[in-house]
C-alpha cells in the first residue's frame, strides 16, 4: 500500500490525470498484425488476472 501511495505522488497520480487518454486507447479503432483489437486485449489481461469465473459470477449476479 506504501509503495502505491508513494509512486502514485512521484509520478503525480497518472490513474487519474491520464483516465482520459486511457478510454481512448482502450476503445481506438484498428487491429494489430495478428488481428487483435486493444479491448480484446484488455479483456484477456483481466480474464488472466482475475479469473474468468469471478468475472462471469458478478456479470450473473
Amino acid at each position: 500500500l506504501g509503495t502505491g501511495v508513494f509512486f502514485s505522488v512521484i509520478m503525480m497520480f497518472p490513474q487519474v490525470r491520464l483516465i482520459k487518454d486511457m478510454v481512448k486507447h482502450l476503445f481506438a479503432g484498428g487491429d494489430s498484425e495478428s488481428g487483435v483489437t486493444s479491448f480484446q486485449s484488455f479483456a484477456m489481461a483481466l480474464g488472466g488476472r482475475v479469473g474468468t469465473g469471478n468475472i462471469a459470477g458478478v456479470a450473473s449476479a
